[in-house]
């Protein structure tokens, strides 16, 4: 049996500037060792505006992960908290209106409603395995927000926290 490795790799943070919502994305590459896994992510800012009635909204540019992997078999996933208002104690954004799609690097189309997946649990974004020093395009994110007539406007920050499941 193999042993298998869950590290935690890095976060982003959310945050929703009235009526605009902003994902601030780490850039950074854990790529230490030939035995380790490195993740890229562009860009590092998503811009989403809510400008109108409450809907499913879509961010307007994908975010496209790249990885380095050094080990044979890798799994990286994520999941949000809550986004909260900044200077509030009770309101916030649970993280179930938070959704996110994964598809194939290059892809153009919008995904359908049904691809998307809410944050509130760990979302699988891609796995693979033995890729060298060269960094390989591994998936596109697209993110949305279901927003609500109850949502107060102003700043909400939150954390996206991606992680990755080893198994050498």
């Amino acid at each position: 049996m193999k042993e298998v490795n869950k590290k935690w790799c890095f976060f982003s943070k959310i945050a929703i500037f009235a009526g605009c919502l902003l994902f601030f994305l780490s850039p950074w590459i854990c790529w230490s060792s030939p035995d380790s896994l490195g993740i890229f992510l562009n860009p590092t800012t998503v811009k989403l505006m809510i400008d109108g009635p409450p809907k499913r909204y879509v961010a307007e540019k994908v975010v496209k992960v790249a990885v380095r992997s050094g080990i044979s078999h890798w799994v990286l996933q994520c999941q949000a908290t809550s986004l909260k208002l900044k200077g509030s104690k009770e309101d916030e954004i649970p993280p179930e209106r938070l959704l996110i799609a994964v598809t194939s690097p290059g892809q153009k189309k919008l995904p359908s409603e049904e691809d998307f997946t809410r944050l509130d649990e760990v979302v699988v974004i891609t796995q693979g395995g033995y890729t060298g020093p060269s960094l390989q395009p591994a998936a596109q994110l697209w993110f949305a927000l279901e927003s609500r007539w109850e949502d107060k406007p102003g700043e909400y920050e939150g954390k996206v926290l991606f992680t990755y499941i080893a198994n050498p």
